[in-house]
């Protein structure tokens, strides 16, 4: 997901890639969309990949930073459930938007829906990785436009 931050202080999901993929079609696929989006399209500078810093975003993280892309570990010490309760307040206080013309962004809303006893939460989990960067740990990226 790209996420941009409004001069609104609300971020706003720009762009998405949303598919079934493998571990090596995932370093594929992360470094296009990096590629598509490391420039100033959107009115303000592109700051980077944010990746969880656990399982396969390890290696990402490692094969990207030797590309010298700009990417920053997200740190996961805490677990999902209790994530969701960090990044509520937020999406309550009307600080999350998203694009209705983004394709698959109907995902995002049907995993919200069925959190915690959904099938998948991959959408769910990018889009609470957005808000813990830009609201609740902003300084991995000082709060403006990224990837995660």
């Amino acid at each position: 997901m790209l996420w941009g931050m409004g001069i609104d202080g609300c971020i706003y999901l720009l762009d998405m890639l949303h598919d079934k993929i493998t571990a090596p079609e995932l370093r594929r696929y992360g470094e296009m969309f990096y590629l598509k989006h490391n420039h100033n399209r959107y009115g303000g500078p592109f700051r980077g990949f944010c990746i969880e810093d656990k399982s396969s975003g390890i290696g990402l993280i490692q094969e990207f930073e030797e590309k010298k892309f700009k990417v920053y570990g997200i740190p996961r010490n805490t677990d999902k459930i209790e994530r969701s309760m960090n990044v509520g307040p937020e999406i309550r206080a009307g600080k999350v938007f998203l694009n209705a013309a983004i394709p698959n962004v109907e995902v995002i809303l049907s995993e919200t829906e069925s959190f915690p006893h959904g099938v998948h939460d991959d959408a769910f989990d990018c889009l609470m990785n957005g808000i813990e960067v830009a609201f609740v740990y902003p300084e991995i990226l000082n709060r403006t436009v990224y990837v995660s």
